[in-house]
């Protein structure tokens, strides 16, 4: 029976260390010299929900971990300009180190129309509308690819 219990209490220890190692407060980078990012902050609350803002906007909703290094913010409600929508919306960031960078996925061009069909089609706020082009996209994918969220403030559950 012991030799049962011990390799369960340590996958039980190593799985809660590496979800406690997440929770925490991120600012936004970028990988540009020269380039200024908007001030953006990430926190993933120990309940498992999370809010995103900058000056202007700020979603928040719930998030997840899998695979140890995928993080998925499930996006519920998204507020612009004391505006506010819901949505349901998923957004992926890898996790390396001590940063969370853009899954690549989320950079496709298919990604991109799918997001604004959906949101145009569930938003009845015009301000949150959104008209595709291939220019929107490629600013998008070169304002995006080089972001990422790095910890600057780690959060102890209990």
């Amino acid at each position: 029976m012991k030799k049962l219990l011990i390799p369960l209490a340590l996958a039980s220890f190593k799985l809660s260390y590496c979800q406690d190692s997440i929770f925490g407060v991120y600012n936004i980078g970028t990988s540009l010299p020269g380039e200024k990012t908007n001030g953006t902050v990430l926190k993933l609350n120990c309940d498992h929900s999370y809010l995103r803002a900058d000056s202007i906007t700020k979603d928040w909703g719930k998030w997840e971990l899998k695979d140890k290094d995928l993080l998925i913010l499930h996006i519920d409600t998204i507020s612009a300009n004391g505006r506010t929508e819901k949505f349901q919306v998923k957004v992926q960031y890898k996790l390396i180190g001590q940063k969370l960078v853009l899954h690549d996925k989320e950079y496709s061009k298919k990604a991109f129309k799918d997001f604004i069909h959906y949101v145009n089609k569930n938003t009845t706020d015009p301000m949150f509308k959104i008209r595709y082009s291939d220019e929107t996209y490629e600013k998008y994918r070169l304002s995006t690819m080089n972001l990422y969220f790095e910890k600057k403030e780690i959060i102890t559950c209990r």
